[in-house]
């Protein structure tokens, strides 16, 4: 090989990697741009939508510890405001935040299937599905994070995360719905009444 074979191919070899160079900076400016757009897109929403999901969460709490009827009215109000608030959000982030707005629909309902639960002598099921709203909140508050840090729709791990919450609390409660001990008991109180 002759010199000028040589400096041909590595004019060749630097050409290609320039190429190559402007490429990769291409794809990152504009992945760049695009993570920005996505945090700009959530950041109107994110402090109401954090207060939103502890918010029903803790008022639903509150709710079955609560002795007097006054008290506990005064919380199924700010429950149902809370409750309202975040299926109004839900709405607005549904593309933003793609296949974890259902289980914040769910979250939304804690409130009403906690008031199905609390007539009811023990509070197991009370307490099941606290825990499980409770576990249900904290997925979504890390993938709603994860998204925002990273810039990007949640993806499939945290969509499985939040989901198996989800999963988990709809469970509780149909378990609740087909217990056949407590539907009895339901009966009971009715006929008392």
């Amino acid at each position: 090989m002759n010199a000028e074979t040589a400096t041909l191919i590595a004019a060749i070899i630097a050409a290609l990697s320039s190429i190559v160079t402007l490429v990769i900076n291409l794809i990152a400016g504009r992945s760049s741009e695009f993570r920005v757009a996505y945090r700009e897109s959530l950041n109107p929403f994110l402090t109401e939508l954090s207060d939103e999901i502890y918010s029903t969460i803790a008022r639903t709490k509150i709710m079955t510890q609560t002795k007097s009827e006054v008290s506990l009215e005064n919380w199924r109000i700010r429950a149902k405001e809370s409750k309202t608030r975040l299926k109004e959000i839900r709405l607005k982030l549904r593309y933003q935040l793609w296949g974890i707005t259902d289980s914040m629909r769910t979250l939304a309902l804690l409130p009403d299937w906690i008031e199905h639960a609390r007539p009811l002598p023990n509070q197991q099921y009370s307490n099941e599905l606290l825990r499980r709203g409770h576990s249900l909140g904290i997925a979504l508050d890390k993938a709603i994070l994860n998204a925002y840090n990273n810039g990007r729709h949640p993806n499939w791990i945290e969509r499985s995360r939040v989901n198996k919450a989800d999963q988990n609390l709809r469970d509780v409660y149909k378990r609740m719905q087909n217990d056949q001990e407590l539907r009895e008991l339901m009966k009971d109180i009715r006929d008392d009444d």
